[in-house]
C-alpha cells in the first residue's frame, strides 16, 4: 500500500476501470471479443448487443435498437476500452486486447461470459484500490462493529507509508478519505454496513461471502500511484 502513502483520494486509471467493470454492457463486449479470433466491425457488435438486450435472433433485431446501440458504442463504451488499453482497432474492426486485463490468476473473477454475476459489481470499486482490499480484510475479521478510527490506527499499523512527515497529519487525510470515499462505496455495493452518523463499520455476509471466493491478499491491479 505504499503507493497510496498520501492517503488521497484514488487517481489516474481506478475510476475508469471501475465504470467499465460496474457496467454489464461494458462486460458484455468484452465478452463478445474475448470469444473472437478476428476482428467484429462496429456495426457487428451492436447487432449482438442488441440482441441480447432485446433476446431476439441477431436476424430480427431492428435497425433503430441497433443504431442506438452503435452510438453508445461510438461515443462511451468502446473510447473507454480503448483507453484503458483493452481493446485494439483495426481496419476490418475491433478485437480484445491480447491478454485479459489484470493478469492475476489467484483472483477467481466469473467468467467473462457471466456478465450477470454481481461480483463485477463489488470488484469494479476495488479495483486499482488497494487500501480498499486491505479494510475490507480488517473488517471481515471483526464480529463486531468498529469505528473509522479504529479503522484508520488498524491500517496505519499494517503499513510503513514513507513520505509522511507527520502521524496526526496523515491519519486526518486518511480518516477523511475512508469516511468520505472509501466507506460509502463499499456500502453502497453491500461489503459493509457503515453509519456515517456514528462513524461505525460492520461486515455483511456479503463481504463474507466474498472472502470465501476471492482472496483479497493477492491483490486485483497496482496500486495507484498519487502525488
Amino acid at each position: 500500500m505504499a503507493s497510496e502513502a498520501n492517503w488521497s483520494r484514488g487517481a489516474g486509471p481506478a475510476p475508469e476501470l471501475a465504470s467499465i467493470l460496474g457496467n454489464g454492457r461494458q462486460r458484455r463486449i468484452l465478452s463478445i471479443l474475448r470469444g473472437r479470433s478476428e476482428p467484429l466491425s462496429i456495426q457487428e457488435l451492436a447487432t449482438r448487443l442488441a440482441a441480447d438486450t432485446t433476446g431476439t435472433d441477431p436476424t430480427d433485431v431492428s435497425e433503430e435498437t441497433v443504431t442506438s446501440i452503435r452510438v453508445d458504442l461510438r461515443h462511451r463504451c468502446l473510447p473507454k476500452l480503448e483507453a484503458v488499453g483493452w481493446i485494439e482497432r483495426h481496419p476490418e474492426g475491433i478485437s480484445a486486447a491480447e491478454s485479459f486485463p489484470f493478469g492475476n490468476e489467484e483472483w477467481r473473477l466469473p467468467d467473462l461470459e457471466a456478465t450477470d454475476d454481481r461480483v463485477w459489481e463489488t470488484i469494479s470499486v476495488l479495483v486499482g484500490y488497494p487500501l480498499r482490499q486491505e479494510l475490507l480484510q480488517i473488517v471481515a475479521d471483526r464480529d463486531h462493529p468498529l469505528t473509522v478510527e479504529e479503522l484508520a490506527a488498524d491500517l496505519v499499523r499494517h503499513s510503513d507509508p514513507p513520505g509522511v512527515p507527520e502521524r496526526s497529519e496523515a491519519d486526518s487525510r486518511l480518516l477523511s478519505r475512508l469516511h468520505h470515499f472509501d466507506l460509502p462505496r463499499l456500502a453502497a455495493v453491500g461489503l459493509i454496513a457503515y453509519d456515517p452518523e456514528e462513524k461505525t463499520i460492520t461486515r455483511t455476509r456479503s463481504l463474507i461471502t466474498l472472502i470465501d471466493r476471492i482472496d483479497l491478499g493477492t491483490g486485483l491491479t497496482e496500486a495507484i500511484v498519487t502525488d
